[in-house]
């Protein structure tokens, strides 16, 4: 399974990619909103994991571009935020965006992850 991992904070976005890779997961990243959505509109992707607060194009802008412009489905993106205001769950729930709050544990991110295929598996 392929995955985008979008996120500024290279500290986060190396990490994540890491333990994602150690799952057997292939990742690529991005390291804000634009980047991308550039790669998405390049290369065809699993699943999806952003960052919300980004410079350039916020998570959230970045999800509305992928649904709208590629059609890419909301099921397979996951937004990661330090924004838990009733602000930031209002606009997800309104957007239907899955979401976790920071700092998050691999375990909690694997289970919004559609499960690999076992010929996937090198």
């Amino acid at each position: 399974m392929k995955i985008l991992l979008v996120d500024d904070n290279a500290n986060v976005r190396d990490t994540l990619a890491q333990a994602l890779e150690n799952e057997g997961y292939e990742v690529e990243l991005g390291d804000n909103g634009l980047a991308g959505f550039n790669a998405a509109k390049q290369h065809n992707y699993d699943f999806i994991i952003t960052d919300y607060k980004m410079p350039i194009i916020d998570g959230v802008k970045l999800i509305e571009n992928l649904t709208l412009d590629l059609a890419y489905p909301k099921s397979k993106i996951l937004l990661l935020t330090t924004d838990v205001s009733n602000k930031a769950k209002f606009i997800f729930d309104k957007l239907q965006i899955s979401w976790l709050a920071k700092p998050v544990e691999i375990p909690q991110i694997l289970q919004n992850l559609p499960d690999i295929q076992t010929s996937q598996i090198a």
